[in-house]
């Protein structure tokens, strides 16, 4: 019974991670979304960087300057040159970016 009881659990949690797919990293999405305007360094020079105006954002530097929701706000709603990503991205995926900006410019 025991044994029965273990296998269903295990059964279970297999089935239910196959049928959540993997979710991209913050650092994944980046790169994919925001690399070829902000540039892989986040330092504003990526390869679209010079067809964009104004200019994209230098990230190393404006990321200490902004608190986790003011960097959030952009991504979701545009700001400037920059599109809103908000029919694109869910907030996980927005939280998860600006988290790994943060965590890059410490």
């Amino acid at each position: 019974m025991q044994n029965s009881l273990a296998l269903s659990i295990l059964l279970f949690s297999s089935l239910a991670s196959a049928q959540q797919p993997e979710q991209p990293s913050g650092k994944q999405l980046y790169q994919q979304l925001c690399a070829a305007c902000h540039g892989v360094e986040l330092d504003g020079k990526g390869p679209m960087a010079q067809a964009v105006f104004p200019a994209p954002a230098n990230l190393t530097e404006h990321v200490r300057e902004h608190s986790f929701m003011e960097l959030m706000h952009p991504i979701m709603h545009g700001e400037g040159a920059m599109p809103s990503w908000q029919g694109s991205l869910t907030h996980e995926e927005a939280f998860s970016i600006t988290r790994y900006l943060q965590r890059q410019n410490r």
